[in-house]
Order: C-alpha cells, then sequence, then structure tokens
C-alpha cells in the first residue's frame, strides 16, 4: 500500500515526447512501405517497414529510459534519414533530424547518462 505522502513517479515530458514521437515516425514509414510495395519496389518496402518496426521499439524503450535507447534512438535517427534517399523522396529528412535534436535534448533523463555539468 502506497504511503499517503509519497508521490507518484510522473515521466518527465521530454522523455514522453521523445517516445511518442518515434511512435508516430514509424507511421510515415509504415505508410512508405505500403506505397513502395504497391509500386512493386519490394526491397526499399522492406527497409520502410524494418525502418517503422524500429522506430516503434525505440519509442517504447525511450518510454523505459533506458540508456541504450538513448543512443540506438540517435543512431536510428540518422540511419532513418539517409534511408529518404533510396525512397528518393526527402521529406523523411526534416522529422528524423528534429527527433534525433530532441532525443539529444532528454540525454538528462535517461539513467546512466551524464548530464551536461554547465546547466547546474
Amino acid at each position: 500500500m502506497r504511503n499517503a505522502h509519497e508521490q507518484p513517479r510522473l515521466m518527465p515530458g521530454r522523455i514522453l515526447i521523445a517516445g511518442t514521437g518515434f511512435i508516430v515516425i514509424s507511421g510515415m514509414w509504415l505508410i512508405l512501405a505500403y506505397f513502395r510495395n504497391e509500386g512493386g519496389e519490394n526491397l526499399i518496402a522492406l527497409l520502410n517497414l524494418a525502418l517503422a518496426l524500429l522506430h516503434i521499439a525505440i519509442g517504447v524503450a525511450i518510454f523505459y529510459r533506458l540508456r541504450p535507447a538513448w543512443y540506438g534512438g540517435l543512431v536510428l535517427a540518422v540511419v532513418a534519414a539517409a534511408a529518404s534517399y533510396p525512397n528518393a523522396y526527402p521529406f523523411p529528412i526534416g522529422p528524423e533530424l528534429a527527433m534525433a535534436l530532441i532525443l539529444y535534448l532528454t540525454r538528462q533523463d535517461f539513467r546512466g547518462i551524464p548530464a551536461d555539468e554547465s546547466a547546474h
């Protein structure tokens, strides 16, 4: 039973934004996978599907504030931005780089990642 004076642990807003952002961006990759599959470009469709699944996994791991999710999310955002080249569609570059920036700004909310000392 919870003590009456104990506060519930809330998720920081930056974590909520970063995790949700990765999950929402997975929808973009799913839509791209669908259209590439309909166009007969099955290999690119598989790439897009893999990116969508990885975005969902990283988004959930961000909610748990797992340290590997922070590093993996940064790498995934850069790789996904580069994946816009075989799609011949430059739009994903913007959201992916924005998510990388948002995720970078959440570094102090993850376990085991030292926060910038100049901020204190």
